[in-house]
């Protein structure tokens, strides 16, 4: 079976630089179907349902970009990405999320390494500022 997918587009599998990618939703579906995009698109991907899953921070050097829900049990989005950013300060982060609120848009731009996409959210998006982020 074919996991669910995340895009309303059908660019995945195009060529783009590698990317080491720690992802974190706690939505099965979005999460099993964004991974598949990006592995299709050949991405080394560690995944996880929620952030208290995650290993130590300071032993995922080798990630290259963290990509979080926002919502999730435990620590939420910007949360995670402050404490990661306290162990790997030059990792960038995108924020997908499906609360489409001020008070979310202001917390983003407060944190010039969190990037900020809108679920559902079109793969395209999402390929295109992975690519543009791994430069």
């Amino acid at each position: 079976m074919v996991p669910h997918s995340t895009s309303t587009s059908h660019g995945a599998g195009r060529p783009c630089k590698e990317v080491s990618i720690l992802l974190i939703d706690d939505d099965p579906a979005f999460r099993m179907g964004l991974a598949g995009l990006l592995r299709d698109d050949g991405h080394d991907l560690l995944d996880f349902e929620h952030p208290g899953l995650l290993p130590a921070y300071e032993t995922l050097g080798h990630v290259g970009l963290v990509v979080t829900d926002y919502e999730m049990p435990g620590k939420n989005g910007f949360e995670l990405a402050d404490a990661f950013r306290a162990a790997h300060p030059d990792i960038p982060v995108v924020l997908i999320t499906g609360l489409h609120s001020r008070s979310v848009e202001a917390e983003a731009a407060r944190r010039d390494f969190v990037h900020l996409l809108f679920k559902p959210v079109d793969y395209d998006q999402v390929h295109d500022l992975i690519h543009r982020l791994a430069r």
